[in-house]
């Protein structure tokens, strides 16, 4: 994807996760998603309603993945009310399958997020044995803690 229509599939993917009440963690999935399948594509994606197809189309395995059943069900509401059309699906469904083949099937995969949030919970429940030299300093007081979470939550 160029820069100015990666921005605008952001920007409507935000406007439309937060619409619709969504998990920060299905959108960056969904973003993540579109990334993905631009990077793995051997041409630019043209723009258009094929391009608008895509994005839904990554909105919902998104949310087919990681949500709960509510939130595909508003998820197609929207993809109905902003395609202009009652029959939408073909071309979504379409767009669902491109990106899953391109992908490989493989539309579930950690962000930078997932990772941190990981090592951080590995490292912060890990027993402590205060017989080792230096173990107090693996100690980690509540502000430490709340810093790496925030930091996880931005990444």
């Amino acid at each position: 994807l160029d820069s100015a229509r990666r921005l605008d599939a952001l920007e409507w993917l935000v406007q439309a996760f937060d619409t619709l009440d969504l998990a920060d963690e299905q959108l960056f999935s969904a973003i993540g998603l579109l990334d993905r399948y631009a990077a793995a594509s051997n041409t630019p994606i043209a723009a258009g309603p094929g391009a608008f197809a895509l994005v839904l189309a990554a909105m919902l395995i998104a949310l087919k993945v990681s949500g709960f059943k509510k939130d595909l069900e508003q998820a197609r509401k929207l993809v109905v009310e902003v395609s202009g059309s009652s029959r939408p699906w073909s071309a979504v469904r379409k767009a669902e399958l491109n990106i899953l083949r391109r992908l490989g099937f493989r539309a579930c995969t950690p962000t930078a997020y997932h990772l941190l949030d990981r090592l951080l919970s590995d490292t912060l429940n890990a027993p402590s044995d205060r017989s080792a030299v230096g173990s107090e300093d693996m100690e980690w007081d509540n502000e430490s803690k709340m810093r790496c979470s925030s930091l996880a939550c931005f990444l």
